[in-house]
């Protein structure tokens, strides 16, 4: 019997959506690919020592193991372990598995952490996957773009590059933020991931804005538990490190007025002030970024609760003394919220936040801050966070009021 004329117009449909899963899929396979040959190729991406940070990490335990202060430590260049006392019982695990075999196990955990972040966003923008041939073939290749652009952007890239911990702390964060846990441990990974870095620690007040009363509690609570734990394994360390180290922390860190420092703090110190003046008028900008945060969260979220995480998340970079690029995988999620979830202006402002954060940042290059365009080249992924804290929720408040308006006209 021949073909009716409805299954010949399927058939030619499930071509095209065949082949976009075909190539979605294999963007994929490469992005992972990439992904894997930054993390263990020397000299894939730029030429760095392979998993520098966490090669600090596993020395400054093995310094403690030893018998002194994880705070002692300090490798050629003098760079050290800057984290709170929690976070070495957090990686001292690492310490004991030895060089290569760390090297491995933290890399699969990055990538899981980064898989599971471009997951929970396509589930928060276009719901749970019905596990069938339709559904797969409208949806993957979406999700897939989505992940391979967060696989190969600079933020996910440098993570593992270095060792470091951003994917991790990062995904525990949303999945508490999203609401993903158990009613009782809302708030505890918050607090977990606040008590490794502590700007995390920003989703606390978070949560209070949100009216999340019980989680901000909980996240608090699971912070200063961790925290008196790690006091209790490492009572010196920790002594010195809420009493000296987190006050001295910008002199710990290489060149704080150093490009790379995409942090408000950073911006402000290469103005060259003095330090006295710098940190004035960061606090002054900082009391204004927190009020107009407070303000705009508030009314974000009974429009887009996600985003409103994000835009925290955001917040956190902005304000933090350093942010470096591996910090910045909110920035990501940011894009890639905007692509899934809003069209128009809102989409071309996501799509250019996703391309511009796969650009290697050539930093030699940009040094010289004599004109406007070199300021803004050098200060670009900063520029991207202040458009995603102050231009965004504005332009979603604005977006609902023209609907409002269409629809009483």
């Amino acid at each position: 019997m021949p073909a009716s004329g409805s299954d010949e117009k399927s058939h030619r449909h499930a071509a095209p959506a065949w082949l976009a899963l075909i190539l979605s899929g294999a963007l994929l396979v490469v992005a992972y690919g990439y992904s894997l040959c930054w993390a263990f190729v020397q000299g894939v991406g730029i030429d760095e020592p392979l998993q520098y940070d966490l090669d600090i990490y596993r020395s400054a335990i093995a310094e403690r193991a030893a018998g002194n202060s994880l705070y002692d430590y300090a490798n050629a260049v003098h760079d050290s372990f800057n984290y709170p006392p929690f976070a070495a019982l957090v990686l001292w695990p690492l310490y004991w598995l030895g060089k290569h075999p760390s090297a491995i196990v933290w890399t699969i955990i990055t990538l899981a952490a980064t898989t599971l972040m471009a997951v929970l966003l396509e589930r928060a923008a276009r719901g749970p996957w019905r596990f069938n041939g339709n559904s797969i073939r409208q949806k993957f290749p979406a999700f897939a773009i989505l992940l391979a652009l967060l696989l190969v952007s600079s933020a996910s890239l440098s993570n593992l590059l270095w060792g470091q911990l951003g994917a991790l702390l990062t995904v525990l964060v949303l999945v508490d933020v999203l609401g993903l846990l158990p009613r009782s441990l809302t708030g505890g990974l918050v607090g977990l991931a606040a008590a490794v870095k502590l700007t995390a620690l920003l989703f606390v007040p978070y949560l209070l804005v949100c009216r999340r009363y019980q989680d901000a509690f909980r996240a608090s609570l699971v912070f200063v538990a961790a925290a008196v734990v790690a006091w209790g394994v490492f009572p010196d360390d920790s002594w010195r490190f809420w009493s000296y180290e987190l006050t001295h922390m910008t002199s710990r860190v290489w060149d704080i007025g150093h490009l790379e420092n995409q942090s408000l703090y950073g911006l402000v110190s290469r103005v060259g002030l003095d330090a006295s003046v710098t940190s004035a008028v960061f606090g002054v900008l900082a009391v204004g970024v927190l009020a107009f945060w407070a303000t705009q969260t508030r009314r974000l979220l009974t429009r887009d609760p996600v985003l409103s995480a994000m835009v925290t998340g955001c917040v956190s970079l902005l304000l933090s003394p350093i942010t470096w690029v591996h910090h910045m995988y909110w920035v990501v999620l940011l894009g890639g919220w905007l692509v899934l979830k809003y069209r128009s202006l809102l989409r071309l402002i996501g799509a250019m936040t996703l391309l511009l954060m796969l650009r290697p940042m050539a930093w030699d290059e940009v040094l010289v801050q004599d004109d406007i365009f070199a300021v803004i080249n050098g200060n670009s992924w900063l520029l991207v966070v202040v458009i995603g804290i102050f231009v965004v929720p504005l332009l979603i408040r604005q977006g609902k009021r023209e609907r409002a308006d269409a629809v009483a006209t």
